[in-house]
This record gives C-alpha cells, structure tokens and sequence, in this order.
C-alpha cells in the first residue's frame, strides 16, 4: 500500500503508455476478516490432513491492473521489463526514505527488450539519484554509449579491465 503511488507514477514516467492504476496486494488470507491467528486455527486441521499451511502471508501475492492492457498475460518482454523496473525503483526510493540511504542496483542486460527512448527514460531516472548502479550487459546499451561521467569495465577471462 505505502508504494502504491509511488510506482504508479513511476511507471507513467517511464512508460506511460502502460496505463498503470494500482498494485493489488493478496494478503495470504482474509486480512479483513480475520486477524492471521484466527486464519491459522481455522484452517489448522485441514492444513494437518493436507500436510501444509494454506493460509497467511507466504500465500500472499500482487498484481498490477492496467488502464491500457486487458489482462497481465497480455504484457510484452518490454512492457513487463518496465513494470518490474518501476516496482523496484519504488522499493529503492522508499528503502532510502525509510533508511536514508540508496541501495546498490544492480541491473542485467538493461538493452534486451527495451528500445533506446526507454533505456534513455530508466538511466535518466537513475542517474539522477544517489544510488550506485551497476548494469550488466554483452555489449554497452545504446542509452548508455552518449554517457561520459560513468565507469566502464569489461570482464574477461576473471579479469576485471577499465574502459575508457
């Protein structure tokens, strides 16, 4: 719930052709009904027969409803590529807000199913930041080539080579 507008206006910055309106957080059990003690005698015999726990939150899950797209099954790998992005930079900023201090992110190969304007509109949002980013990826990613005031390495054969 706290990240909800959060990642909502993240997403609308970097994609807002996605149409993001809310996170739909499962509880795990009927949060609104029941405290989670009572959840877990309730269904305490029936969890005995079956031999695991039904209820409570390692049950829980979250969704993401969409202005613009149907049904989540219809999301392309960009477009999923930068729902993601936008729920863990929300957790990045909140964590910071929260501790007063940026996490490291590390992202993987930021280029694959993401086209230049949008790389441009993710770095964008990152470099502008304190946060230390560390992107992985076989070849640099087009948004990253203009970029002169970032440190570039190259691994190969265990070592670690600068780039100028």
């Amino acid at each position: 719930e706290r990240l909800q507008q959060r990642t909502v206006a993240l997403a609308s910055s970097l994609a807002p052709q996605l149409g993001i309106q809310a996170l739909e957080l499962s509880p795990g059990w009927r949060r609104h009904e029941l405290p989670l003690a009572d959840a877990l005698l309730l269904a305490r015999e029936r969890d005995r027969q079956a031999g695991y726990t039904s209820v409570g939150p390692h049950r829980a899950d979250w969704s993401v409803d969409f202005h613009s797209i149907p049904g989540r099954d219809a999301l392309s790998r960009g477009q999923a590529k930068l729902t993601a992005l936008a729920c863990l930079l929300a957790q990045a900023e909140d964590y910071a807000e929260q501790r007063g201090e940026w996490p490291v992110i590390a992202l993987d190969d930021l280029g694959s199913e993401l086209d230049r304007t949008h790389q441009a509109r993710v770095l964008q949002r990152l470099l502008g930041g304190p946060a230390q980013i560390f992107i992985t990826a076989t070849e640099t990613p087009a948004a990253l080539q203009e970029l002169t005031h970032i440190a570039r390495f190259h691994v190969e054969h265990a070592q670690i080579v600068a780039v100028p």
